[in-house]
């Protein structure tokens, strides 16, 4: 290539904690943990500002040396309280509820407008990271069946 590099044209981000992350504690699994046993339907806790740091100024480098980079996003995992296991995040799919589903749309939502907030434009969003495995342990994973997924 004359322009050096391998010619990447998507990159793809994580939606709070993988398999890769090193704390997986509250604060730091998704948008909007929930300590205990509290839940939070109306997403009040939901905030992207742990990425502002380090995170987003790196994201925001990278589109700066490769204009027309495509940007996809995935989650590994729905806040715990979210889920049919809320104590392992490698455990678990999300509750059955219409509350649930709406919910983790509105989580999405959420986190692509924030991000497009901070300069960031997500082109593309996948539901789930590796949405038929689960049985993670302590690294976040959830099932999705395609019956979920297409909900």
């Amino acid at each position: 290539r004359s322009e050096g590099g391998v010619g990447l044209s998507f990159l793809r981000l994580p939606i709070g904690a993988t398999d890769n992350s090193v704390n997986y504690s509250d604060g730091h699994l998704t948008y909007d943990d929930a300590p205990g046993t509290g839940r939070d339907f109306a997403l009040s806790r939901f905030s992207t500002g742990a990425d502002d740091a380090y995170y987003l100024p790196l994201v925001r480098r990278i589109l700066a040396l490769r204009p027309g980079l495509r940007l996809i996003a995935s989650p590994w995992t729905a806040p715990l309280w979210l889920k049919t296991d809320r104590i392992s995040p490698g455990a678990g799919t999300l509750l059955d509820t219409e509350q649930a589903y709406d919910t983790w749309a509105e989580y999405l939502v959420r986190y692509l407008e924030e991000y497009r907030s901070k300069g960031v434009q997500v082109e593309y969003l996948t539901l789930q990271n590796e949405p038929g495995h689960g049985g993670c342990g302590p690294m976040p994973c959830m099932i999705m069946t395609p019956q979920q997924e297409s909900r």
